[in-house]
């Protein structure tokens, strides 16, 4: 009986955090190019002292989903999504610099500042190989991250990469990476010019599994409320 007070009580435990996981996923719906977080119930064996009793304990473990988002136009040259490669085993960052070191992103929404550098809204500068040479001409932006201007190739290119596991990805925050700058490498997505990608946490799934995740919350929390009362009248009788 003190085995099934402590399966419901992890149970509750890890509902919480799928609970948690999932309120986040909505909250970020809407921001651009957010990665919908994932969380995947494992177990794990853990020997309790009660008469060598072994329980099994559900144990998340959180997944980040890198599917790709759907591109959303905008008509502003500087907003940037990234089209992941067809293979589906691969996906892109833009490279950022920031005072912490080298970051990820795969929000696109830069401006130029006046030494020819793209940033995005907190002032991180997009990596690329060299300034834009005029800051007041027109540009375009390839596919492959080639700048021109005024027709003509400028020779500036933007940085894209990608990591062989993703896993090793570390989010801070809803749209921001960090990563081992060691394991970067090339990355086969494309960039297209003109649109922004949309968040991939559809905001009416996500509701459903909080509604149906908070049913379990509360089965769990009946089954938890039973054993109780039994171990008691169990322990009153004895």
């Amino acid at each position: 009986m003190q085995t099934g007070l402590y399966q419901s009580a992890s149970s509750l435990s890890a509902l919480s955090q799928v609970q948690d996981t999932l309120a986040f996923n909505l909250a970020q719906s809407s921001t651009v190019a957010y990665k919908r977080r994932a969380l995947t119930m494992g177990t794990f064996a853990q020997q309790l002292n009660m008469a060598g009793a072994q329980v099994s304990l559900p144990q998340p473990i959180e997944r980040i989903d890198y599917s790709q988002g759907t591109l959303m136009p905008t008509g502003n040259v500087l907003d940037l999504a990234i089209q992941n490669p067809i293979d589906g085993k691969s996906s892109g960052f833009f490279k950022l610099n920031t005072p912490n070191g080298p970051r990820y992103t795969r929000g696109g929404t830069f401006s130029i500042t006046t030494d020819g550098s793209l940033v995005n809204m907190n002032g991180d500068k997009l990596a690329m190989n060299g300034p834009i040479p005029d800051i007041n001409a027109p540009i375009t932006i390839d596919e492959n991250g080639n700048i021109s201007q005024n027709g003509r190739a400028t020779g500036i290119k933007i940085t894209l990469v990608d990591f062989p596991d993703l896993q090793r990805v570390v989010p801070e925050g809803a749209f921001r990476y960090s990563a081992d700058p060691a394991s970067e490498r090339a990355s086969l997505a494309a960039i297209r010019s003109g649109y922004l990608e949309r968040s991939n946490a559809d905001p009416v799934d996500q509701l459903v599994q909080l509604i149906t995740i908070h049913r379990s919350f509360e089965s769990s929390t009946r089954a938890m409320r039973t054993l109780d009362e039994a171990l008691q009248r169990t322990t009153t009788r004895t």
